[in-house]
C-alpha cells in the first residue's frame, strides 16, 4: 500500500483549457472541480506541473481520456552553460536506470486514474503529463479531477483479503403509499483491511500518517496481489486506524478509506 500525503507543485499549465474549468483546479482538494480541454475536438492535451520540493511519484484521478503518457524534464534542477546539452542525452553513471518509470493508468466505467512512480528528486523537475482522446465526442471531452505530486510513502504486508464496499449518498424517503423516492448522488467506494507491521512502520502509520494527517484526502494505491490490477484512491481514512499488538515486535493495523468524489 503506497500513498501521497503533501502534494510538491509549485506551479501548472496546459495546452488547452476551458475558461470555466481551468487547469488549476486540479490543484482543489474538490475533485468535482474538474480541469477540462477548451473544445470537443482537441483529442489531446499536455499538463505540465512545476514541482516545489522532493518528489517520487504522481496520482491524477477522475480522468475522462483514452490513453496517458509521461514525460520528465530537467532532473535535480541541472542548467547546463551548453544549450546544446541536455539531461537525457549525458553519459550518467546511474541514469537513465534510475529515472525508469513505473505507469499504472487503469480504466473504470466512468474514470480512469493514473499513478506514476520514478526516481526521487530532491530538487524541483517538470513532469509532462499528456492526455489522449481516441476519437473526438459531441459529449466527451478530457478531463481530470485532481493531481498530487510528491514523495510516495509506502506501507507494507497488506493483509488480504480486502473489503470493498460501496456507500450510497443519494437521498432515499418512504412517502405516505409505501413507495420509495430516490434521488441518486455520489456512490463511493470504502475500503477496509490490515497491514502487518513492525514496530517503525506502526510508530509512522500511527502518529506520523494518521495522527498527523486525520482525515484529509490523500492519493492512495492499494496494490492488489499479483496479477490483479491495482486500485488508486483519491479518498480519505474514514475512521482513525485501530492496533492490535501480536507481540512486542509485529502489530496489526485495521484501516478504512472512503473515496472522495
Amino acid at each position: 500500500m503506497k500513498v501521497i500525503l503533501e502534494s510538491k507543485i509549485g506551479s501548472i499549465e496546459a495546452t488547452s483549457e476551458d475558461s470555466n474549468y481551468p487547469v488549476v483546479n486540479l490543484l482543489d482538494d474538490h475533485p468535482k472541480k474538474k480541469y477540462m480541454v477548451g473544445s470537443n475536438d482537441d483529442t489531446y492535451t499536455e499538463i505540465k506541473i512545476g514541482t516545489a520540493g522532493a518528489t517520487g511519484g504522481l496520482g491524477l484521478v477522475n480522468i475522462i481520456a483514452d490513453r496517458a503518457s509521461i514525460y520528465i524534464e530537467n532532473p535535480n534542477g541541472i542548467v547546463w552553460q551548453d544549450t546544446s546539452i541536455t539531461w537525457d542525452n549525458v553519459d550518467w553513471e546511474e541514469y537513465p536506470d534510475s529515472l525508469k518509470k513505473e505507469i499504472i493508468f487503469s480504466k473504470t466505467q466512468e474514470y480512469n486514474t493514473l499513478w506514476v512512480e520514478f526516481h526521487e528528486f530532491q530538487s524541483s523537475v517538470d513532469i509532462i503529463i499528456k492526455l489522449y482522446l481516441d476519437n473526438v465526442y459531441d459529449d466527451k471531452k478530457i478531463s481530470a479531477g485532481v493531481v498530487k505530486v510528491g514523495v510516495i510513502r509506502e506501507i507494507k504486508d497488506i493483509i488480504y483479503p480486502v473489503n470493498i464496499s460501496l456507500i450510497d449518498y443519494s437521498y432515499e424517503k418512504m412517502l405516505a403509499n409505501g413507495s420509495i423516492y430516490y434521488k441518486k448522488r455520489d456512490i463511493v467506494q470504502k475500503i477496509r483491511g490490515s497491514v502487518l507491521v513492525d514496530y517503525n512502520t506502526y510508530i509512522d502509520f500511527m502518529f506520523s500518517l494518521a495522527k498527523k494527517y486525520g482525515k484529509i484526502p490523500a492519493m492512495w494505491n492499494i496494490e492488489e496481489q499479483e496479477g490483479c490490477d491495482n486500485l488508486i484512491l483519491y479518498g480519505r481514512l474514514s475512521i482513525l486506524p485501530q492496533t492490535n499488538i501480536q507481540n512486542i515486535k509485529i502489530r496489526t493495523i485495521d484501516f478504512e478509506l472512503t473515496e472522495v468524489l
